[in-house]
């Protein structure tokens, strides 16, 4: 091969070459790092291992000391009502009102309860609005059902619900 030929195969794999490069270069970091590694431990310089079998946990987790302070309780301030004249006949006012809407509550439930309308009147109404139903036939009932459909809201305003909107509602 030619050094042309050399030249144009790297141009045109540049990722290969990428990836050969940053290969050598972490084969050689590792091997600095381990060659440091075993020069230390040849000088007397304390390894990893040796470093975490020294270290005393109990001074580091050291629990502090509860500092004691002198707890205060807290002082408890009553108030006593004070009566004055004034305020005494403003509790009697606000009562006196109080009995008069009480009255007042009462009279409205008692006209509520006789303005409303007989049973009488309601069975007499639903006599009225019998639509016949036990006569209706079976080609009747299909008409009523198209011209339902036809007569209501769009189908657009009513959307069939998926099974995902059906299982959030539960």
């Amino acid at each position: 091969m030619s050094l042309e030929q050399i030249f144009e195969f790297i141009m045109s794999n540049l990722f290969l070459v990428v990836l050969i490069v940053g290969g050598l270069l972490s084969f050689f970091k590792r091997a600095a790092q381990g060659g440091e590694a075993q020069q230390g431990k040849q000088m007397g310089w304390p390894g990893r291992e040796e470093q975490q079998s020294e270290v005393d946990w109990k001074e580091i987790f050291k629990q502090e000391e509860p500092i004691e302070q002198k707890r205060q309780e807290p002082e408890i301030v009553r108030f006593e009502p004070v009566e004055t004249p004034e305020v005494q006949t403003e509790n009697e006012k606000l009562y006196e009102q109080l009995q008069e809407m009480r009255k007042r509550r009462e009279q409205v439930e008692d006209n509520v309860e006789g303005s409303k309308p007989s049973k009488r009147v309601n069975e007499q109404k639903r006599e009225r609005l019998d639509l016949h139903l036990n006569r209706l036939s079976n080609k009747e009932a299909m008409k009523a059902v198209v011209w339902a459909e036809v007569l209501g809201k769009p189908r657009s305003r009513q959307p069939h619900q998926s099974f995902n909107q059906r299982t959030k509602i539960r």
